[in-house]
């Protein structure tokens, strides 16, 4: 436990929630900008498994922003370069790369965790993982960032809402692609997200927010959502429960 020590003296993780962390598993979907920094941050933390998922390769306008690629990394698989650098960061810490995209028929890989990190750049990724996710009671926190903004928010099975009562079928929207983006906002909009999986993690009360950021304005909202009660996936899941 030394190598936590500034961690465990925190007073709102200590000792016993760090015992927390060691034995908890974290699923994370996609490992570009916000899967680098979020994975890093979290093998770091002492989390005791990491199950990381992404199928795409590394280029080179990656390296602006995805902190744990190098020049050398070009053109090899984002996962196996990943865990290769997560382990020799904290070889205490299980990690298992996956080399595939998340789809409805390998959802599976999502099961028996105790979180999922939305780290994807679309939204039909992440509605598959949020009906997944609470139809079998799994929390995920939801993360996308472009240009200078990001938002991240917590969604919790069973107490508030899910990702369709707050956003429609996403279409046409832009991406990095068209819209560009700074390596501060991943960073920044991380830094939210991953604290709040320590607080999940931990076993402690998270946000209920939407986070909104923008890094190039210095300006920091924050949404309260309401659950919409016609919303079928929260009706499905309330099902199940």
């Amino acid at each position: 436990m030394e190598r936590y020590i500034k961690q465990i003296i925190f007073e709102r993780i200590g000792e016993r929630g760090q015992k927390f962390l060691i034995k908890s598993k974290v699923v994370l979907v996609g490992c570009g900008a916000n899967g680098s920094i979020a994975s890093e941050l979290l093998t770091r933390a002492g989390i005791g498994e990491l199950i990381i998922i992404d199928n795409d390769k590394i280029v080179l306008d990656n390296l602006q922003r995805q902190s744990l690629f190098k020049e050398k990394d070009v053109g090899h698989l984002k996962a196996v370069v990943a865990e290769r650098e997560l382990k020799e960061i904290n070889s205490k810490v299980k990690i298992t790369a996956f080399i595939e995209r998340l789809e409805e028929k390998n959802l599976h890989l999502l099961s028996n965790s105790d979180l999922v990190l939305d780290c994807t750049d679309n939204f039909k990724t992440r509605f598959l993982i949020n009906e997944y996710c609470v139809k079998n009671n799994i929390p995920w926190i939801f993360c996308a960032v472009l240009g200078s903004k990001g938002m991240t928010m917590n969604i919790l099975p069973k107490f508030n809402y899910c990702l369709k009562c707050i956003f429609s079928e996403m279409e046409n929207m832009p991406t990095a692609d068209t819209a560009g983006i700074i390596s501060s906002i991943n960073h920044s909009t991380v830094a939210f997200m991953v604290t709040e999986a320590l607080k999940i993690l931990t076993k402690q009360e998270p946000s209920k927010d939407l986070v909104i950021l923008d890094i190039w304005k210095q300006k920091i909202e924050h949404i309260k959502p309401k659950k919409n009660p016609k919303c079928l996936i929260c009706l499905e899941g309330k099902k199940k429960v």
